[in-house]
């Protein structure tokens, strides 16, 4: 990955690390991303207010990791190649055919990993999915 300022590239795909230039002046330093909350029977837009962290846009973790999920659908980005081995063996488990997530006999665990990995681009692709609402008007 390359630092461009206030963006990483990752897959061709730029991603904000920090506010954007244009984003408005956020003084608490807390999420701004508005959400409805409950106040007795009244539901109102108010501002995330969870702690951000450096790297993330000036966002909370949740909306951060909502934000690059959105990015990784509107792209078809596979994360499957980011996975650690248990993550690998849900997304095996969950998008092949039952019995074909087992190692075969003499199969390594590197190779047992390449051939999920193989698997899951060939029988369940990811494809590109249109941007919804969201956190657009935070991060483009």
């Amino acid at each position: 990955m390359e630092n461009k300022g206030l963006k990483w590239e990752s897959g061709n795909v730029a991603f904000e690390t920090e506010p954007p230039p244009d984003a408005p002046p956020n003084p608490t330093g807390r999420c701004p991303v508005p959400e409805q909350k409950e106040f007795g029977v009244t539901l109102r837009d108010e501002p995330c207010g969870r702690d951000t962290a450096p790297g993330q846009a000036g966002l909370c973790r949740g909306h951060y990791s909502e934000y690059l999920v959105s990015l990784i659908n509107r792209h078809g980005l596979d994360p499957a190649p980011l996975y650690d081995p248990e993550e690998l063996r849900a997304a095996a488990q969950r998008h092949l055919a039952a019995g074909r997530t087992q190692r075969l006999p003499g199969e390594s665990e590197a190779e047992h990993r390449l051939r999920m990995l193989r698997l899951l681009g060939e029988e369940a692709p990811v494809r590109p999915r249109p941007q919804g609402a969201g956190l657009r008007a935070l991060c483009k």
